[in-house]
């Protein structure tokens, strides 16, 4: 491991780089439910040549994880074992990723249970770019929850709240009702004239 986290890691620039010829390797792992990771900045990478073995730039084996920024890259001999995050099958488990470059064949990984929020972060609206150069950006594997809200007009990846969602829906059921009405108006008005 790179840090092995059992309390606070906060990262706000510079790099861990992990490798390995032999086995499995990561570049942080949260151990504990008392496990707080935070990436502001920074790079993390991970790489293993060991076949049929994987590598993680961050392992979440329980607690939280919030992403702002910085870069994960990650290596493996076999592809599909390089995973930038991966969220363990526990209810507790929260990823949160609002911005930031992931490299890797899994951007992000919900192993089970767990909780992973693209850009959202405490019901909070935040903005950021978050670029995912992988063959699956986010993997969903269990019962967990995925929670990404993303602009369909510009692409930005944003969280909404219920009185927002709410707000919204209204606005397009309010249109709709207007449409009909004015569909049934203009039916009257050809019934009245024959």
């Amino acid at each position: 491991y790179g840090i092995h986290n059992y309390g606070k890691v906060i990262m706000n620039g510079g790099k861990i780089d992990v490798s390995s010829t032999a086995g499995t390797v990561v570049g942080i792992y949260n151990s504990s439910s008392r496990s707080f990771t935070t990436i502001n900045g920074g790079e993390i990478v991970v790489t293993t040549t060991a076949a049929s073995k994987s590598a993680y730039g961050i392992y979440n084996n329980s607690g939280q994880i919030n992403v702002t920024g910085g870069e994960i890259t990650v290596c493996a001999a076999t592809e599909n074992f390089a995973i930038g995050i991966y969220n363990v099958s526990r209810n507790t488990n929260i990823v949160t990723v609002t911005a930031g470059i992931i490299n890797a064949y899994y951007g992000v990984y919900g192993a089970g249970e767990g909780t992973v929020n693209i850009g959202s972060e405490d019901n909070s609206f935040t903005c950021g770019t978050i670029t995912m150069n992988s063959s699956h950006g986010i993997y969903n594997y269990g019962t967990g929850t995925v929670n990404v809200n993303k602009c369909p007009n510009c692409g930005t990846v944003f969280q909404i709240n219920e009185e927002d969602y709410d707000s919204i829906v209204k606005q397009i059921r309010d249109k709709e009702f207007e449409k009909e009405i004015l569909v049934r108006e203009n039916q009257a008005k050809k019934d009245l004239e024959n």
